[in-house]
């Protein structure tokens, strides 16, 4: 099989980590030569062609959140950039696709909707932090909050709530040194760490305490495209050795 890939893209849009991760993948797996099709342009590579028919023989990553197969692919990568139980709606991934795990936290949920045992060898964690305007200035708001995609109550203290563009959302956090979240999972808590902030989850007691995943990991989730195109390389090797002598 000569292997070609088709990434269904959604439009570009910055405030979702799981977009910027499918942009970024394509564009790693241009630059290292393989063959590539987009869905719609991709924001990080302009020169990789965008269509919403991609070749019959194309493997076709779709995030678990574009649920079924609205592209009639033949060979199908299930992504899965957040809990297969939510937005994945809770859909078995047959045998026949390959799941791959975007984060660790993931990985159970996800191998407990496939009827493929998989590994934690399936998790590729890309990273999606641009970091040019993520640092620390001077702190003028002492608690910022954004609820994502978590459930519960704020904290009770003076918030300022995060809305907006990304870009003010950046400015904010760079301003901010307490970072409350109900969302464990969002990449906006790595941002705050890199802009110099506190970042906060809510405990099992009710409370309040650091995110200390977020604080380790966040400089590892920088994009550095020459670093990151090995990881866009083992994603490559994997889908390939999965379909190879598949019809």
């Amino acid at each position: 099989m000569n292997r070609s890939f088709h990434i269904d893209t959604p439009p570009w849009t910055e405030q979702s980590s799981g977009c910027r991760a499918l942009h970024y993948l394509a564009a790693l797996l241009f630059g290292i030569g393989e063959t590539v099709t987009v869905t719609t342009p991709c924001f990080y590579s302009p020169l990789i062609p965008d269509t919403v028919e991609p070749s019959g023989e194309s493997i076709c990553v779709y995030p678990e959140a574009h649920r079924g197969n609205r592209l009639n692919a033949k060979r199908i990568v299930r992504y899965c950039l957040y809990y297969q139980s939510k937005h994945g709606g809770g859909d078995r991934i047959p045998k026949e696709d390959l799941p791959v795990v975007y984060h660790p936290d993931y990985f159970d949920d996800v191998a407990a909707h496939c009827d493929l045992a998989i590994t934690r060898d399936a998790i590729i964690m890309l990273p999606v932090i641009e970091a040019s305007w993520l640092f620390p200035e001077k702190k003028t708001i002492e608690n910022s909050f954004y609820a994502g995609k978590g459930e519960g109550k704020k904290p009770e203290v003076e918030l300022n709530i995060i809305e907006g563009s990304h870009d003010r959302t950046i400015a904010v956090l760079r301003r901010t040194r307490n970072f409350y979240t109900l969302d464990k999972s969002t990449a906006m808590s790595n941002e705050a760490v890199l802009c110099g902030c506190e970042v906060l989850i809510p405990s099992p007691d009710g409370g309040w305490i650091k995110n200390e995943l977020a604080h380790s990991e966040s400089h590892s989730l920088v994009m550095n495209p020459i670093r990151d195109m090995e990881i866009a390389a083992r994603f490559a090797v994997m889908a390939g050795k999965f379909f190879e002598g598949k019809e």
